[in-house]
């Protein structure tokens, strides 16, 4: 049972840390994509809107 919790505790934090680096690499790369997809939407709702 020691032998199992230990394990759990070293790698515990190292997983939560993995976790948090993958979701802030996802949201590096794919922020800026939601962005600019947002904004590339509504530049064509602004010129297609006075036709």
């Amino acid at each position: 049972m020691a032998n199992t919790q230990s394990t759990d505790e070293i790698l515990n934090p190292i997983y939560i840390f993995c976790v948090h680096q993958w979701i802030t690499f996802l949201l590096l790369m794919f922020g800026p994509l939601l962005v600019l997809g947002v904004w590339l939407v509504k530049g064509v709702k602004w010129v297609v809107k006075p036709k």
